[in-house]
């Protein structure tokens, strides 16, 4: 069974399926979580510094999410299962 060491930094142990579930509930609330943020973005009565701060949280989330699509895609795609990212030296 392979297994691959938690991002928490506990240094816990989880098999790939259990981390490729763990992302995607990730995933799943801060696309949520981000839903409601751009409804109250879109509200007409939100007042400026208000909008600037759910700004602000709306692109963490976007990047979170990216980031999370990101790792997700590396432990699913069976070409790259183990492999490092590698350099391109052709020139």
């Amino acid at each position: 069974m392979e297994t691959t060491i938690d991002s928490n930094g506990l240094g816990g142990f989880q098999t790939r399926q259990d981390r490729i579930l763990c992302i995607r509930s990730q995933i799943n609330r801060s696309s949520e979580e981000l839903d409601r943020i751009n409804e109250k973005l879109g509200a007409k009565d939100t007042p400026l510094e208000e909008w600037l701060r759910l700004s602000d949280i709306r692109n963490n989330l976007t990047v979170s999410i990216h980031r999370k699509e990101e790792e997700l895609s590396r432990l699913t795609d069976s070409r790259r299962l183990d492999q490092p990212k590698r350099a391109n030296y052709s020139y």
